[in-house]
């Protein structure tokens, strides 16, 4: 087993890695996972962290109350849940919480790179409910207000969620909560891409702009443990959501010592980090199609998160193609582009790329253009794929460095 792990690390450590919904933690934010907290539980009752089910959780409590006073004044809440143990076990509570079998949602769909949770949670029957996707504003790459309002009105939603999977630019927070605030209705946004840019103070601010809800998961943009938060300024909103024990018994405490050393990391290097991570996205997206490539929303400046979506389909479907970037040691994964959905196609002929990573490693926009010239050498000029990995490797091997971190 352990030559298994030391052969992951090693390999991934010579990998350039794109995948838009991973992140490394610091050393700091590693070495305190590994305690005796895997061992224990630390549930409490309802929604107060000094009311303890279990005894013996003086220490773990201190923790996790800290962790909550980072949390609220990191992103401006007046409420925290940590005890999410994903981001889909938060979205998962926040449905519960304020819908009632048989309600409307609205959600983004596969045209706008949703998760689409409810729609999967429906299906699974998990939940009853009745969802429909948002209209969307293909130029914009975003959601139709004036179409959403007509449906909105019309089907009364009880809950309005925002978020997305291909999460390229902000949502229309404050335009959708005053349509929810004329039906009735909840905001929830789901954060889980973005989180970490919304803590830098780069992307929109969902609970200024609006949102009842803020949730998402705490390993992505936001460089922590793998787990899921739930926050708010809504007291009424927040007291419905029942995570434990309608969706989480045991929240896995061990990982909460990490999530409160990244919330102080990103209080100390948030703001920079996230500033890189865009400029990097947009120096990448530029470099690629400078390169040739066919990156989407060029007209938009092809991004404002961490996030760019490259249609690859005159080189084979997205997978074949991120496999024969994988023989090269760059990671990255197929995604649809919003025509694969409108043409119905089978397989998705689009890349979703992310810079977060190999950001907090070091690299700035020089190292983008590289990155560039890597892909354009393997897909469009079609060099040598085991010159090219040796490349790519020398390459990796002046970013092995943590940033934005305390060391």
């Amino acid at each position: 087993m352990k030559e298994k792990l030391r052969g992951h690390e090693s390999y991934r450590m010579n990998c350039v890695n794109l995948i838009a919904s991973e992140n490394c933690s610091s050393t700091y934010v590693r070495q305190v996972q590994c305690s005796d907290l895997m061992h224990r539980y630390s549930y409490w009752l309802g929604n107060n962290p000094r009311t303890r089910y279990y005894r013996g959780n003086r220490y773990i409590q201190e923790i996790e109350l800290k962790s909550i006073e980072l949390a609220e004044k990191l992103f401006g809440a007046d409420f925290v849940e940590i005890r999410a143990i994903s981001g889909m076990t938060a979205n998962l509570g926040v449905l519960l919480g304020l819908t009632s079998p048989d309600d409307v949602v609205m959600e983004c769909g596969r045209d706008l790179g949703g998760h689409r949770t409810a729609s999967k949670l429906t299906t699974a029957k998990v939940v009853r409910l009745r969802v429909i996707n948002y209209p969307v504003d293909s130029s914009r790459y975003n959601i139709d207000l004036e179409k959403t309002k007509q449906i909105a009105y019309e089907h009364k939603p009880k809950l309005l969620t925002l978020g997305a999977s291909i999460f390229l630019f902000p949502h229309p927070v404050r335009e959708i909560k005053d349509i929810a605030e004329d039906i009735g209705a909840y905001v929830s946004y789901d954060a889980s891409h973005v989180l970490g840019l919304i803590a830098g103070k780069q992307f929109q601010q969902p609970l200024n702009e609006g949102a009842d809800i803020m949730l998402g998961s705490t390993h992505k943009t936001f460089a922590g443990p793998q787990g899921g938060i739930i926050l708010s300024r809504n007291p009424e909103a927040f007291k419905r959501i029942k995570l434990c024990p309608n969706v989480v018994d045991s929240h896995h405490p061990h990982r909460i010592p990490g999530l409160l050393l990244a919330l102080a990391e990103y209080r100390e290097f948030g703001e920079s980090y996230a500033m890189q991570i865009i400029r990097n996205a947009k120096a990448l997206g530029a470099a690629l199609y400078d390169s040739g490539f066919d990156v989407l929303f060029k007209d938009l400046g092809f991004t404002e998160s961490h996030t760019i979506l490259v249609d690859v389909s005159r080189f084979g479907t997205g997978r074949a193609v991120a496999k024969d970037l994988e023989k090269i040691h760059i990671i990255l994964n197929a995604m649809e582009v919003p025509k694969d959905v409108i043409e119905r196609r089978k397989e998705p002929t689009g890349l979703r790329i992310g810079v977060q990573e190999m950001t907090r490693f070091g690299m700035k926009e020089r190292e983008m253009r590289e990155i560039a010239e890597f892909m354009r050498d393997a897909l469009i000029e079609k060099k040598n794929p085991d010159r090219l990995a040796k490349e790519v490797i020398e390459f990796r091997k002046r970013f092995h460095t943590l940033h934005y971190c305390f060391r």
